[in-house]
């Protein structure tokens, strides 16, 4: 797809960058075919409610609440609380934190 479009590309060796990265200058020519639909009219807008009005204080405080509850009800041995491995096999581990 995008082959046919690539004029050219090139890696920019420059002294003044001291990263051992080159970056890549791509430049491409592309077609846009621009959609206009016949009958604007027929769009319909529909008022939403801002995500960030949704939040009451009192709501984050019930969260907050809740979730503190529900994280007390939780018990994990203590060998899956030391695991420092980030890429951790240990199928008692998986299977704890699994069921917990």
């Amino acid at each position: 797809m995008f082959t046919n479009c690539v004029l050219s590309y090139e890696a920019l060796h420059d002294g003044v960058n001291l990263s051992d990265h080159d970056p890549l200058i791509v430049k491409i020519q592309w077609v846009w075919k621009i959609y206009v639909p016949d009958d604007r009219s027929s769009r319909v807008f529909t008022n939403r409610p801002a995500w960030y009005n949704k939040a009451t204080t009192e709501h984050i405080s019930l969260y907050k609440g809740t979730l503190r509850c529900n994280l007390a009800k939780m018990s994990l041995p203590v060998s899956v609380l030391l695991c420092n491995d980030f890429t951790c096999k240990d199928c008692q581990h998986a299977d704890i934190l699994i069921t917990e």
